[in-house]
């Protein structure tokens, strides 16, 4: 099969886009698919062109372009209308709706092939819009597939006519190879993993801690992550009296996250929106218990009382109160970590999310 995948961002960032995108396009080339992918070029000094574990990788500039250089878009469009001659796609697959988007719909016509969309969002319901990319997109798929249930039903709730070409495909990640070692040595250390930016509700985990610090004098929290509402939070911390108790460590590479995440007794998501929540699945790899949001899909992942805690979204006496019954309780959160590391190999393997994308790719060949 030779499959041309589009990703908003593709191994640069944090997050689960960037870091499904790679993996699942070099596991199908691992099964003896031929991949292409196109992706924005963040940051631009990126290559335009590179080959990364077989997958032929182009990034236009396609932010720039569609910023007003009407010059670069007749350029870029160009290019991949070339980029799509060279692949021969007998698929395309739309992996995260971006700035790219566009470019694959007006050279379509040239290089026409099926389409099959994945949802990794809950948009609301402008973007489902005829004249929006996103409901472009999802009105010319073939088949569209979301990341949870919860996504799956909100698109479906704003665009009925999904309900017979949709289904689910849950996020998973390859079990690192190593066990994890079991927390101890008397600490209480929480960690925060992702984007600092609103929706993820750092602001209501970093009162949290204040609220705790009476309670457990030695509990730290490490937040990692990069974004806008950085200065933000650094500036709550020191109004709150925590700079001693609150550590930010920057954005992290991949290969650092296992670790992070390994040295915290308890992994928080206090997100306000999260239509999967990839972390608290690595934390489960971990052995981790997750205090998180019951948000969107978050509960998908989380089974409350077997492999984490679930709170009210935007309720920082209900998170500290979840935190402060498993630090109390370390059994107990030993228990939900072990239980969610069985969740994981089981219910989030690697392989079966491969196959389901394959198998699906060649269902929609066959027609």
């Amino acid at each position: 099969m030779r499959l041309l995948i589009w990703a908003s961002s593709y191994g640069q960032t944090i997050g689960g886009v960037p870091v499904l995108a790679p993996l699942l396009a070099a596991a199908l080339v691992q099964r003896g698919h031929a991949v292409t992918a196109l992706t924005d070029r963040r940051p631009e000094n990126l290559e335009a062109r590179e080959t990364r574990d077989g997958v032929q990788i182009h990034r236009p500039l396609f932010r720039r372009a569609l910023a007003g250089d009407v010059t670069l878009v007749h350029e870029i469009r160009r290019d991949v209308a070339a980029i799509k001659a060279e692949a021969q796609a007998e698929l395309v697959f739309i992996f995260s709706s971006g700035y790219g988007d566009f470019f694959h719909h007006v050279t379509e016509r040239r290089h026409p092939a099926p389409l099959v969309v994945a949802l990794h969002d809950c948009f609301p319901e402008a973007s489902f819009r005829a004249d929006a990319m996103v409901g472009r997109n999802l009105r010319a798929a073939a088949w569209v597939t979301a990341c949870s249930a919860a996504a799956l039903e909100t698109a479906r709730r704003h665009l009925p006519a999904l309900a017979p070409i949709s289904s689910v495909i849950h996020g998973a990640l390859p079990m690192p190879v190593d066990p994890p070692a079991a927390p101890g040595g008397g600490r209480q250390r929480l960690a925060y993993l992702g984007r600092l930016v609103p929706q993820k509700g750092v602001d209501v985990l970093i009162a949290a801690v204040a609220l705790l610090g009476g309670r457990f004098p030695s509990l730290r929290l490490a937040i990692a992550g990069e974004g806008d509402e950085r200065a933000a939070l650094e500036a709550q911390v020191v109004r709150l009296g925590l700079a001693s108790r609150v550590e930010f460590v920057g954005a992290l590479a991949h290969d650092a996250v296992h670790r992070f995440l390994a040295a915290a007794d308890i992994v928080v998501m206090p997100s306000r929106a999260e239509p999967f929540g990839l972390v608290a699945l690595e934390a489960a790899q971990m052995a981790r218990p997750v205090v998180a949001s019951a948000v969107q899909g978050l509960p998908e992942i989380v089974g409350d009382g077997e492999t984490g805690l679930l709170v009210p979204p935007d309720d920082a006496p209900a998170l500290a109160d979840a935190i402060a019954m498993l630090l109390e309780d370390p059994a107990r959160a030993r228990a939900l970590g072990a239980a969610a590391r069985r969740r994981a190999e089981i219910k989030f393997a690697w392989g079966p999310y491969v196959d389901a994308h394959e198998r699906l790719f060649e269902a929609i060949l066959r027609r």
